[in-house]
């Protein structure tokens, strides 16, 4: 199943379609406190980000999530066409939204 996810951009942060490129940026966010994560399972490490990410998009293949990765912009200093540190999924189901 094809699944047209768009691009959002905000004032500090862009929502991209999830892409395997983001598993070191995802390792990244998810060493951080793992307190801010107690609610849904968070990836340790590259090898297990990209796990999830293959799985992340499986679902969407299969038509039933749409990952995107949240990364933050550079600051004014820096040119925005580049991405931030930080990256994360999110996946919304249908079986997530009941």
């Amino acid at each position: 199943m094809f699944m047209l996810l768009p691009q959002l951009d905000g004032r500090h942060v862009r929502l991209e379609p999830l892409q395997p490129w983001h598993a070191p940026g995802l390792a990244e966010a998810a060493a951080g406190d793992p307190a801010l994560y107690q609610l849904s399972p968070v990836p340790q490490g590259e090898a297990a980000a990209a796990e999830y990410i293959e799985a992340a998009l499986a679902q969407r293949d299969a038509g039933t999530a749409a990952p995107f990765a949240g990364t933050r912009l550079a600051t004014r200093s820096r040119p925005r066409s580049g991405h931030g540190s930080s990256a994360c999924s999110t996946r919304c189901s249908p079986r997530a939204r009941k």
